[in-house]
């Protein structure tokens, strides 16, 4: 299963602690050294980009996602990212 992690901030990193390793995970952040720590945690592909941008969701793989988490500390971009899943079916969920 495809989970997408929109921020690569504290939650995120606790996040893929706790998921199993059935999720294939894809982290978006526009910070390459966020994305940098947070590959130390697990296994994960990093797309460094705005997560707002469709284009950076497809290419994090939002086609086959089963689920998206945005996580950033802006309500307005977790909201975009959310509605973008919601756009395809996909279960999504903001974490403040």
């Amino acid at each position: 299963m495809r989970l997408i992690v929109v921020g690569a901030g504290g939650a995120d990193r606790a996040l893929l602690r706790r998921i199993g390793e059935v999720w294939e995970v894809a982290v978006v952040d526009s910070d390459p050294a966020r994305l940098e720590e947070i590959a130390g945690v697990r296994v994960v592909t990093t797309i460094v980009g705005d997560g707002t941008r469709r284009d950076v969701l497809q290419d994090a793989g939002l086609d086959d996602a089963a689920a998206v988490v945005a996580a950033v500390n802006d309500d307005e971009v977790n909201l975009a990212v959310c509605r973008a899943a919601g756009d395809k079916g996909i279960l999504a969920a903001a974490v403040a």
